[in-house]
């Protein structure tokens, strides 16, 4: 593949959540970096917008590490471009995460047709996988997601246009998680979030866009669960306007509970499955 530098930064303290690594608002800002750096040299333009993205993360970001983001043309047709952005550290030439970037209203030079990596590629959450996006607000919660925030996106969080950029949508909804663990944790997995011992991780993530929301827009976000496995567990959250009860953005994912001493998935309790199917999508 022909990689395009795009991007070239470090994490600081401040980007860094409680799992004490890169939060996932600014992987997605620092592919939006490398998107719009890179793509001229990639010959691609156009007005375009970001249609789905396709995460995959595969290497903790901690405190300090040396980040670069490169980007490839994958494909290209009458819709759109599809364009793999990888992040990695380039001190150990190692890819820390993968984003497939579906964006509509692209235009490329040259027509493109190339194969993902392995580890670009789908693993738990494919194309297609069942979502709730077509589920009006008003009768979500009859399906078994709860409400785990809700806000208004400020002008700082917005484009020069007055347009949220994608990373701000992902920004919120990571915001919101800890609404979701505090119903699904017992007390003994709190007590050991709140003392530094356990917290969490996300793997995969597939976001779609379906709308738009700008500068003052107020939103809710919701979340259930789809899928518990010994080790991962699988959510769906949703992004709505609250002014129109449209979704905005739709996204699964993946996830693991993290021991913060070993850095190493552990087991899921019995006492969390309970909670998590109380939360179940139907």
């Amino acid at each position: 593949m022909n990689f395009v530098l795009g991007f070239r930064g470090s994490v600081n303290r401040w980007e860094c959540d409680e799992n004490d690594h890169l939060n996932v608002r600014f992987y997605n800002r620092m592919v939006w970096e490398s998107l719009h750096s890179a793509l001229p040299a990639l010959g691609v333009d156009g007005d375009w917008r970001l249609h789905s993205v396709h995460q995959r993360y595969l290497a903790e970001a901690r405190l300090a590490t040396p980040i670069a983001g490169y980007c490839a043309l994958v494909a290209a047709d009458a819709e759109g471009v599809t364009v793999l952005v990888e992040l990695r550290n380039p001190m150990r030439e190692t890819v820390l995460a993968s984003f497939v970037c579906v964006l509509h209203g692209a235009r490329a030079a040259s027509q493109a047709a190339l194969q993902l990596p392995k580890h670009a590629g789908a693993r738990g959450i494919v194309d297609g996988a069942p979502s709730l996006e077509d589920v009006p607000l008003s009768a979500l919660a009859a399906h078994g997601p709860v409400q785990v925030g809700s806000g208004v996106f400020r002008p700082e969080e917005c484009a020069a246009d007055g347009v949220v950029p994608f990373y701000a949508y992902m920004g919120r909804i990571s915001d919101a998680m800890p609404n979701l663990w505090a119903r699904l944790q017992t007390e003994e997995e709190m007590a050991a979030r709140s003392e530094g011992f356990q917290g969490g991780a996300v793997l995969e993530y597939r976001m779609a866009f379906h709308g738009m929301l700008r500068a003052g827009g107020a939103f809710e976000v919701w979340s259930g669960v789809r899928h518990v496995a010994e080790k991962t567990q699988q959510f769906e959250h949703l992004l709505y306007d609250s002014a129109s009860g449209a979704c905005i953005v739709s996204a699964q994912a993946i996830a693991v509970v993290l021991d913060l001493g070993t850095r190493r998935s552990v087991v899921i309790p019995e006492s969390r499955r309970a909670r998590m199917q109380a939360l179940q999508i139907h």
